[in-house]
C-alpha cells in the first residue's frame, strides 16, 4: 500500500486499494481461509488442524494508507491480519506518515488485527549489539502494551534480517514467535517450511500471483 493518504503508488511494488480489493476477492473465490497469527503459530507448534487453503495476511511499517485502506476491506471481507508497529513513528508525519495510537487501538478492537512488535526504531538487527537489540525487543513491547492494554506475543523482524542470537534475544524478550521476509524470491517459502517459530518465513505482496493459484499446492500459509 501507499504510505501516505492518497491511492496513488508511492512505488511500483506498492498495491493500489483496487489491487488488494481483487486480491482478497481472489482469496474468496479460491476457497482460500484467512487465518490468525494465533492460528498459524498454534498449528505450527502443535498441528492444530488449520481450515482449508490457510492463509496469512501480513502488514508491515504501520502506514497511514494502509490503515486508511486495507484496513477498511479486511472488516469487508472479516479477513485477520497482522500489524507491525515500529512504535518511535506511530502518528508522525513526512513523507511516510505512520497511522496513530487511536488508529491502532480501533484496529485492534475490531478483533481482526493482531499487533506485532516491529522494533522502536527500525533498525536492522545486524547493525545493533546485543543490549541494543534487547532494548528495541523490550522498550517496544512495553509501549505497545501500554498504549493499546493487551500483551504483545509476536515480533516482526526489522527487514526481515536476524542472526541465531538476535533469535534467542527475541525468545528472551517475552514473544512466542517472530516473522521474517527476504527480498530474495529465491529464498521466500512457506510458513511450515521456515526453520523454527522464531523465524517464520513470508511471501511479498508481488509474488502473490505465484503463490495464489488455482493450482494451490498443499501450502499451509
Amino acid at each position: 500500500f501507499p504510505s501516505h493518504d492518497t491511492p496513488t503508488k508511492d512505488v511500483d511494488w506498492d498495491v493500489t486499494e483496487e489491487d488488494f480489493e481483487r486480491h482478497l476477492q481472489t482469496l474468496q473465490t479460491g476457497g482460500y481461509t484467512p487465518i490468525s497469527m494465533d492460528q498459524m503459530v498454534s498449528h505450527l507448534r502443535t498441528g492444530a488442524p488449520l481450515p482449508e487453503k490457510p492463509v496469512l495476511l501480513t502488514f508491515d511499517d504501520n502506514y497511514v494508507g494502509q490503515y486508511k485502506y486495507a484496513s477498511p476491506l479486511l472488516q469487508k471481507y472479516n479477513y485477520p491480519a497482522v500489524w507491525s508497529v515500529h512504535t518511535k513513528f506511530v502518528g508522525t508525519g513526512g513523507k511516510k506518515p505512520k497511522a496513530t495510537w487511536d488508529n491502532l487501538r480501533e484496529m485492534q478492537k475490531s478483533g481482526l488485527i493482531t499487533i506485532a512488535s516491529h522494533t522502536v526504531n527500525h533498525i536492522n538487527f545486524r547493525e545493533l549489539d546485543d543490549a541494543k537489540i534487547a532494548k528495541e525487543l523490550k522498550e517496544s513491547k512495553a509501549v505497545l502494551e501500554k498504549e493499546l492494554g493487551i500483551t504483545i506475543e509476536y515480533f516482526t523482524y526489522p527487514e526481515g534480517d536476524y542472526t541465531e542470537r538476535s533469535k534467542q534475544l527475541v525468545q528472551d524478550a517475552g514473544y512466542k514467535a517472530a516473522l521474517t521476509m527476504s527480498l530474495d524470491p529465491r529464498q521466500e517459502r512457506t510458513a511450515n517450511e521456515s526453520e523454527d517459530l522464531l523465524g517464520i518465513m513470508r511471501y511479498g505482496q508481488s509474488r502473490f500471483n505465484d503463490v495464489i493459484d488455482p493450482s494451490y499446492r498443499d501450502w499451509e500459509t
